[in-house]
Formats: structure tokens, sequence, C-alpha cells
């Protein structure tokens, strides 16, 4: 495995789970009319950064057999972070 590949690959995985978390947030905007619970949400979400930490993990793994640096980190690091409503 090469380091461009490794990187593509974390790159491809980032925007897929900030996809999928952009989802989550405007899911939580039109909850009441889509009807999805807050609580649902909230476990989609920590599902989400669960499965995130997860991959991140692999990732490293996957570097470390293929004596690669990941330069790519999958945490979100947009300045405002996804935030689902809490049940009332």
């Amino acid at each position: 495995m090469e380091l461009l590949t490794l990187n593509i690959l974390a790159t491809h995985w980032r925007q897929a789970l900030d996809d999928a978390e952009d989802t989550l947030v405007d899911l939580s905007r039109s909850s009441r009319i889509l009807r999805f619970s807050a609580l649902e949400l909230r476990e989609r979400m920590e599902e989400l950064r669960w499965e995130r930490h997860e991959i991140e993990l692999d990732l490293e793994a996957l570097a470390r057999t293929s004596h690669l640096p990941v330069r790519r980190r999958l945490d979100r690091s947009r300045e405002s972070p996804a935030n689902v409503p809490s049940s009332r």
C-alpha cells in the first residue's frame, strides 16, 4: 500500500462519515415532521461517533502494518460540531 492510497482511503472515509453526520443534523432539524425522536437521533449520533473512532483505529493499524503514516484524521474539524437536540 502506498501513502497516497492510504490518505485517499482516509479522505473517502472522512467524507462519508461527515455526510452521515450532516444527514443526522438535518434530520434533527426536521425530527418532528419526520417523526424521529430526539433519543433515536442521539443514539444514532453516538453510533456514528463510535464508528468514526473504530475506522480511525483500523486505518492506523493498516498504516502501521504498511509502515506508513496516516496524515488524515477522521475527527470532524468544522467550526461548529453537529448538535442533536435533547428530548423535551
